[in-house]
């Protein structure tokens, strides 16, 4: 067994519930995902800025102005 091998006394992770959202939500969330891929995102990142509080305009700014799309998010984090 490796260093990072599960020991007999690990517990398995609770799960995350599932959050219902709203129609408006869900729309918002699906328009910041696709304005991530837009600008060069790839699937994970775009994900995680549909649902974190970044501006758009900021990151579209960036995006225009030539910003590597891996470091969008780490800039505005």
């Amino acid at each position: 067994m490796g260093i990072m091998s599960p020991k007999k006394d690990d517990q398995e992770p609770e799960p995350i519930p599932a959050v219902a959202l709203s129609d408006e939500t869900l729309k918002l969330h699906r328009h910041r995902y696709r304005e991530g891929r837009r600008a060069g995102m790839g699937f994970t990142d775009a994900k995680l800025f549909a649902s974190s509080q970044v501006d758009i305009e900021a990151m579209r700014a960036l995006a225009r102005k030539g910003c590597d799309p891996h470091l969008l998010l780490r800039i505005l984090l």
